[in-house]
């Protein structure tokens, strides 16, 4: 019988594109996968199909998924935060100790996470978890990030047959401002004062990126946004230069999808910066410009980042616009910033971070779990889960489809798949 895992996709843009490659290498070595979201993970039918194991990516859904699996076992890698030992997510694991008893695995990023796992046990004096734990062989498995395959395995898209102009990719970052549940501004910011500062930064990076709408010729570039993954993406139709199809909003499923298109990608230093380093195009760094003298941006990695960055870096609009027209060339990284990124993501292991993931679970769930039929067939499922979707609406950031987004999902991931297969990194 062959294992069944349950994946659950918390946040579609962010996680899908890890889930459906990870759901295919997985069928690939014998398993069956059904890849649910919250608004279905917790019906009749999802439930009664009984999977074995359950992968997440979110820390906070442990609890949940615990309560409406019981005899799963529950599979962990985190999807961001992992930089940054204020952002990581798996430390709310590992300090409460019901929980963290609860995972048969936790799949960290590199070094850099077991670091931020040895501070936790110091500080928070914990006696359950200690660094027998990360052996090999143990609860804790040193893997590798899984959006790093996404643009590792990633072939380049081919350019448009006789088209010279540059592609410039803006890098949205307006979920506050525009948020998917449609929460206002103005109510958002009295609830979350503190996040007035923020605010001001992404109106100036606003306003750098309509500059550069503005005074740049649509007969020299084609524009592209991607919205934050919990954007309001229907808002930009009514934006005069969507209307007018100067700009185009980035409707792929994938961040790195995207970045493979773009000549020259314009944002500001974010958890991104690894994709978008990866992808090759030419970066300029809104940082400096935007959040002058912000605290946020002086931690390691971003100063590593700003560094490799400092020659495209604008402190004005004007100097924006003349790096935008004549970009510095690409700076290839030193040995520094090299092992610095490998430390964080274990970017020089050999092979793919989700077949790793995807062995190690189908390995597990057949040693040591009792084979048994599902409740439900693998297809029955499927279209019982678009049947309960049909009455929920579609417009939330964690609603997810398959029906809807299959013919999407082979498109711009099937490649991806075949080259983890067949080990064939395309960077």
């Amino acid at each position: 019988m062959p294992p069944r895992i349950l994946l659950f996709c918390t946040n579609f843009y962010r996680d899908i594109g890890i889930l459906y490659v990870l759901s295919r290498i997985a069928e690939a070595i014998g398993c069956k996968c059904f890849i649910a979201c919250p608004e279905t993970v917790g019906s009749d039918h999802v439930r009664k199909w009984d999977p074995q194991a359950v992968f997440f990516m979110t820390a906070g859904r442990l609890q949940p998924l615990s309560k409406l699996f019981p005899k799963a076992k529950l599979f962990y890698c985190a999807a961001e935060g992992g930089e940054e030992y204020i952002h990581c997510d798996e430390l709310k694991i590992i300090r409460d100790k019901p929980n963290y008893d609860r995972l048969e695995r936790i799949y960290v990023w590199g070094n850099n996470s077991l670091d931020h796992f040895r501070r936790c046990i110091a500080d928070d004096n914990l006696s359950h978890i200690d660094e027998s734990h990360w052996t090999p062989g143990g609860k804790i498995r040193l893997n590798g990030t899984p959006k790093s395959d996404l643009i590792r395995f990633m072939p380049r898209p081919p350019r448009k047959s006789g088209s010279r102009k540059i592609n410039m990719g803006l890098v949205g970052a307006y979920s506050f401002i525009n948020n998917k549940r449609g929460d206002h501004p103005l109510v958002r910011l009295f609830d979350y004062p503190c996040r007035v500062e923020n605010v001001k930064g992404l109106l100036n990076i606003l306003q750098a990126q309509a500059t550069l709408l503005k005074e740049l010729p649509a007969e020299s570039y084609n524009f592209s946004l991607r919205p934050y993954p919990m954007e309001n993406r229907k808002v930009y139709a009514k934006v005069k230069h969507v209307a007018e199809g100067k700009l185009t909003i980035d409707n792929s499923l994938d961040f790195a999808t995207w970045c493979l298109q773009q000549d020259i990608i314009v944002g500001v230093l974010s958890s991104t910066a690894l994709t978008i380093h990866l992808s090759g195009a030419s970066y300029l760094n809104l940082t400096d410009l935007c959040f002058p003298g912000n605290p946020a941006y002086s931690t390691q990695y971003f100063q590593e980042f700003d560094s490799l960055y400092r020659d495209a870096t604008p402190l004005s609009l004007d100097r924006l616009l003349e790096l935008a027209q004549a970009p510095p060339a690409k700076v290839e990284p030193g040995k520094r910033l090299k092992d610095y990124l490998n430390f964080i993501y274990n970017l020089e292991t050999p092979g793919s971070a989700i077949r790793r993931i995807a062995e190690d679970m189908a390995e597990t769930v057949r040693a040591q779990s009792q084979v048994t039929p599902p409740g439900f067939p693998l297809p029955l499922l499927r279209v019982l889960s678009e049947c309960h979707l049909t009455h929920l609406r579609g417009d939330s950031y964690t609603y997810f489809s398959h029906f809807f987004n299959r013919k999407r999902l082979h498109a711009e991931y099937n490649q991806v798949v075949e080259n983890i297969l067949n080990d064939r990194p395309q960077r």
